[in-house]
């Protein structure tokens, strides 16, 4: 009953909800999960199944909010993604005290050839602050910067 209604959410809905979440990191959420048994009617797998599915979703809105406006704080991180990535070009961590917890990409966790750090003179995004906004787009992947389909490549021109 609860996936049914997970499957009935719309994107806005869930990014909303990664909203709410942006002070206690996904990570944190899924450790939670995991912690908690819930034992009623037999129950327990099928709703932490439930459970790890909303975290997955309320995880992936909080990429897509960080992708879409990459200047505001929060989503899926505590910053903004531009300051993360400044941040991470500094510490090689999200900031100086997470260097303890950083560690370098598994061979099976390439880097996309083509990615780059966002660049506010070529790259350009909507501000969230104005109201105007676009439909979410279908395909979260025109939301990379970095890629040829990103979906306001021509902005700049309209």
């Amino acid at each position: 009953m609860v996936l049914q209604y997970i499957n009935a959410l719309k994107w806005p809905v869930i990014a909303a909800l990664a909203i709410f979440f942006f002070h206690t990191p996904v990570r944190t959420m899924l450790r939670q999960v995991q912690r908690l048994r819930v034992a009623a009617f037999g129950a327990e797998a099928e709703i932490e199944r439930q459970a790890e599915v909303l975290a997955a979703d309320v995880a992936a809105a909080a990429d897509r909010v960080q992708l879409r406006w990459p200047t505001i704080p929060g989503g899926a991180n505590r910053i903004s993604l531009v300051e993360t990535q400044r941040d991470y070009r500094d510490f090689s961590a999200c900031d100086d005290t997470g260097r303890t917890h950083a560690r370098s990409p598994e061979a099976d966790e390439p880097l996309d050839p083509a990615w780059r750090p966002i660049d506010p003179a070529r790259d350009h995004f909507e501000d969230p602050r104005t109201g105007l906004r676009q439909p979410w787009p279908d395909d979260p992947t025109t939301l990379y910067w970095w890629l040829p389909t990103f979906w306001r490549r021509n902005a700049h021109n309209k």
